[in-house]
């Protein structure tokens, strides 16, 4: 074995993640729960970054403390924040339809279990999962959008608010990624 081989063994560098495996059980692997979760978190923390630069963008010497000012003259349009709400209400529905594929997904894997065929394992419910949380980390870019036009924290919060309770009622469970899991 070549000494870069060892190298990669130690320190299990060039381990591929395989997001379905199992014990055998049917449990989901550890590694990818943590995986998950950690993605999970980043999505959460970037909404409070958000919320940081928001800060600075509308505070009075916002301009002087990163050098920018927003290009547009007087208010943004006054269809602006009822077109972006829409957009968010959409993007809820879009949520809801991954997660219910998400359920799907799992129904199959526990009749499949039952009937003692081979269930599709957690890598078929990876994608969707940080798929709903790229879609519900959006509504809180779509609060940034109008907090940056409108140079008012109060038009982010709300999609901010929505976005982070949205992210947190889906904080992956391992029930979630199991066959028969919630939802």
């Amino acid at each position: 074995m070549s000494d870069d081989a060892r190298a990669r063994a130690r320190t299990g560098a060039g381990r591929q993640l395989r997001p379905g495996k199992s014990d055998g059980g049917g449990a989901v692997a550890a590694d990818v729960l943590v995986v998950l979760r950690i993605v999970h978190v980043c999505m959460v923390v970037t909404i409070l970054v958000f919320g940081g630069l928001m800060a600075i963008v509308t505070h009075p010497a916002g301009d002087a403390m990163v050098g920018t000012s927003v290009p547009v003259r007087g208010e943004p349009p006054p269809f602006l924040t009822p077109i972006m709400a829409a957009v968010a209400a959409a993007t809820l529905v879009a949520v809801a339809l991954v997660r219910r594929r998400m359920a799907l997904i799992r129904e199959r894997g526990s009749a499949a279990a039952a009937a003692g065929t081979e269930a599709p394992g957690a890598s078929r419910l990876f994608v969707p999962a940080i798929l709903s949380w790229a879609l519900a980390e959006a509504i809180a870019v779509d609060g940034l959008v109008l907090g940056i036009a409108h140079r008012a924290m109060a038009q982010f919060v709300p999609f901010a608010a929505v976005s982070l309770v949205v992210l947190l009622l889906l904080w992956p469970r391992r029930a979630n990624f199991q066959p028969g899991g919630g939802s």
